[in-house]
């Protein structure tokens, strides 16, 4: 599992932003609740609509496509980032390491990721109803 791309923090938080409003939300009110460039919210927005997670009400926004219950984070970062291959040289396979000593923690990673992936596919957007939709730390400076 590596880090969240911007793509996908941007993507969650108007996913999150369409849920709690329950009206069409424009790319002007993504982009103050998020400060993110409005050329960013146009690509993520695009990808979201073409893997049909958000329907547009033109002249007014984004609704979601469905229920937020129906919306897994797993959808949504399929529909976001590019599928990555593992980054480790060995991808997390023990048996198939050539320098077992630089390699112990294999099995670890593997299931972390394991995990990771079970989370992505049982977590669904309704999960955050309630929260307030504020970017993370790690993604509040922009340079």
């Amino acid at each position: 599992m590596g880090p969240l791309t911007s793509d996908a923090v941007l993507a969650i938080h108007s996913l999150h932003l369409m849920m709690r409003r329950e009206r069409p939300v424009s790319v002007a009110e993504i982009q103050r609740s998020s400060g993110f460039h409005r050329n960013e919210i146009l690509s993520v927005v695009g990808k979201l609509r073409r893997a049909e997670l958000i329907r547009s009400r033109p002249g007014r926004g984004y609704v979601l496509a469905r229920a937020a219950g129906e919306i897994t984070i797993e959808n949504i970062l399929r529909a976001v980032e590019q599928a990555s291959a593992p980054t480790a040289p060995c991808g997390g396979n023990f048996d198939a390491c050539n320098v077992r000593g630089s390699c112990i923690l294999a099995p670890l990673c593997r299931n972390a990721e394991q995990g990771y992936q079970e989370t992505i596919r049982a977590f669904t957007l309704a999960e955050l109803a309630g929260k307030a939709p504020e970017l993370p730390i790690c993604m509040d400076s922009k340079p």
